[in-house]
């Protein structure tokens, strides 16, 4: 799953559209945890409400932080409107 931070929040965007996936997944189940490092952290994974506000800014930190190598072809799909609309916020809960 690749992420990226904007405006000091966490999204990802889902590459695979199939129905047994990590976002659909998270659709049927907003709970879940995600890992940085050795650091365990519980997450509700939502639809942001203002993803159409920051597409541009999500966009451009996919292709800032993955375009590079062989990630680069990935980097430039996934800022692709079927991509986009599988756009996931994950909030870190205390």
């Amino acid at each position: 799953m690749w992420m990226v931070v904007v405006q000091n929040r966490i999204f990802a965007r889902s590459w695979g559209l199939a129905e047994r996936s990590w976002y659909n997944t998270f659709l049927k189940d907003q709970n879940g945890q995600i890992q940085c490092g050795n650091i365990i952290l519980n997450i509700k994974a939502v639809i942001p409400i203002d993803n159409n506000e920051l597409t541009k800014e999500i966009n451009q930190s996919y292709l800032t932080k993955y375009n590079i190598g062989r990630n680069s072809k990935y980097a430039k799909g996934i800022v692709q409107e079927k991509h986009v609309e599988r756009t996931m916020e994950f909030i870190i809960c205390d």
